[in-house]
């Protein structure tokens, strides 16, 4: 089933754009707004508010430095729906998540770190870190 036409396509794409050691539960802020078709994404929130109900496709991708790790969830409101893992002990280490998940409308998508597993998030290339989402179908 296509999207209605009578809806504009829903797609986002964000990056971080500093190092970060963030504490736990701490909620990811992807400053860097590449692509926020819809308006879908709160960058002051770090957060995608779902317009529409639909099927979505969210993808988490972050990088540790050697030494470091960092573990990072991928939360619908306040239930978890994925979970990304970087980082070595000798090299540094990305990693990414892609998860297929239904939203209702109103419903929110962010990312936080998980609790307090891992310590540092290493952003020397701000497009390796970033957290994107797009509608694949409305219900």
């Amino acid at each position: 089933m296509p999207i209605h036409s009578d809806h504009p396509p829903v797609a986002f794409k964000a990056h971080l754009t500093s190092p970060i050691s963030p504490g736990a539960n701490q909620r990811i802020i992807f400053y860097d707004v590449q692509l926020n078709t819809g308006n879908a994404y709160h960058r002051h929130l770090g957060g995608f508010l779902a317009p529409l109900n639909g099927t979505y496709l969210f993808s988490v991708s972050v990088c540790s430095d050697n030494g470091h790790y960092i573990v990072l969830d991928l939360m619908k409101n306040a239930g978890l729906i994925g979970r990304v893992l970087a980082g070595d002990s000798v090299y540094n280490d990305c990693s990414s998540d892609t998860s297929i998940v239904e939203l209702n409308a109103g419903d929110e998508v962010y990312v936080q770190h998980h609790a307090s597993s891992g310590d540092y998030v290493n952003a020397h290339q701000n497009i390796l870190n970033s957290f994107t989402g797009v509608l694949l179908q409305i219900l």
